[in-house]
């Protein structure tokens, strides 16, 4: 009874240790994109509960949203929505060739520029 408990402690460990090292793997990798582009990444975060910015709730499987805030020389201080593949790929290439970067200003006058609802009542 104990070494079928202790074997599914090790199992769940491992799921977890697995998961980790995954995401930090594909955040360096993001990282290491993000300088490729000529930015000098401040920070890189999770986006804040169920605001996933200019993404849907809906994406890619195997893909994380991050927020990326960045200095990129005579802008300044950027912050943007970053998709990207995360998942296990292990035999993947090293660089991060489908990200999807939209930056958050871009993103806000997207949404004041969209044509509100106008329904009646």
């Amino acid at each position: 009874m104990l070494n079928s408990w202790l074997f599914f402690l090790l199992v769940l460990i491992g799921i977890a240790l697995l998961f980790m090292w995954t995401m930090q793997r594909a955040q360096d990798r993001l990282q290491r994109w993000a300088t490729a582009q000529g930015y000098a990444v401040i920070r890189i975060s999770k986006p804040p509960f169920m605001r996933l910015g200019p993404f849907p709730l809906q994406h890619p499987h195997g893909h994380a949203i991050a927020c990326l805030v960045v200095h990129n020389g005579d802008q300044g201080e950027r912050m943007g929505w970053v998709r990207y593949p995360a998942g296990l790929a292990l035999f993947g290439p090293g660089d991060l060739t489908d990200v999807e970067l939209i930056w958050d200003d871009e993103w806000e006058r997207k949404q004041l520029s969209r044509p509100k609802d106008k329904r009646k009542s």
